[in-house]
């Protein structure tokens, strides 16, 4: 009685498939790796690492602090990858603003300068002891977060101050692991907010949200408010790679918020 072969071509076509994944993730690890291999170089980063070097910088139980810089975790309280606490303990970072709507008012925008609050325990009641600037570095000794139900924890972290050698506590969502301001301009509002110029190059210039061509004077300042999300580019224009907010008075002194995208090379880092 003859046998039939064994279909061959069903099996190499499944090898193919496992080795063109394996070979997919190998490739998104890398780029991930690369990611954070760049941060790693960026000044901020490099002089964080050397402050925290020359303190003797400890956890909230008296142990020496394992320091490291981390810029693949996800700051503000984001779970990790499998959805738990985040570990920030010993982390590098850095001050920043913390996320809320006020954000696109231009009360906020026009502020010489940004700050966190900064608090103490005392009595085990917060209170609150100073502010801190946007960007000031910091390493965290200590943290205690719950979890808010969306993928996030909020609370409180313990950390050194490593301009001033200072222990203080901060609000979680007030923290980020590199620093965002130095990545390309369309990263940017994914971790945080920034401030840009616009500058007036060669080509078509910015839209509204309608698609509608946006009259801008060269020089203005324009606020890139963090959104989280990474949807910052116009969705129906692939060169408008960043969304930003315009402030425009329409009468009486009256100041309205305007979102426009922009191309990546009519805007300059300004803060």
């Amino acid at each position: 009685m003859k046998r039939n072969k064994p279909d061959r071509g069903c099996g190499c076509g499944w090898l193919f498939f496992l080795l063109t994944v394996l070979l997919i993730l190998c490739v998104c690890a890398s780029a991930t790796a690369e990611e954070a291999a760049e941060v790693l170089k960026m000044p901020e980063m490099i002089l964080a690492r050397d402050a925290a070097s020359r303190m003797d910088l400890r956890d909230q139980e008296g142990n020496p602090l394992q320091v490291r810089s981390a810029p693949e975790m996800l700051g503000r309280g984001w779970a990790d990858g499998d959805g738990n606490e985040p570990n920030y303990v010993g982390v590098i970072g850095f001050a920043v603003l913390q996320n809320n709507p006020d954000m696109s008012q231009f009360s906020v925008f026009d502020k010489a300068y940004w700050t966190i609050p900064q608090y103490t325990l005392q009595e085990g009641l917060l209170k609150q002891t100073g502010l801190i600037p946007h960007k000031t570095p910091l390493v965290v000794t200590g943290q205690k977060l719950e979890a808010d139900g969306k993928g996030r924890f909020s609370g409180l972290l313990r950390v050194v101050r490593l301009d001033v050698t200072r222990e203080c506590v901060i609000d979680v969502n007030c923290f980020v692991t590199l620093p965002y301001w130095a990545l390309p301009m369309h990263e940017i509002s994914k971790h945080g907010s920034c401030i840009a110029i616009y500058r007036e190059t060669p080509g078509e210039g910015p839209h509204d949200e309608d698609g509608n061509a946006f009259t801008i004077r060269d020089g203005t300042r324009i606020l890139i408010a963090y959104d989280g999300d990474g949807t910052t580019g116009h969705p129906a224009d692939d060169n408008l790679t960043v969304r930003g907010i315009a402030f425009q008075e329409i009468e009486n002194g009256i100041i309205v918020p305007r979102n426009v995208y922009f191309r990546e090379s009519d805007l300059v880092l300004s803060y």
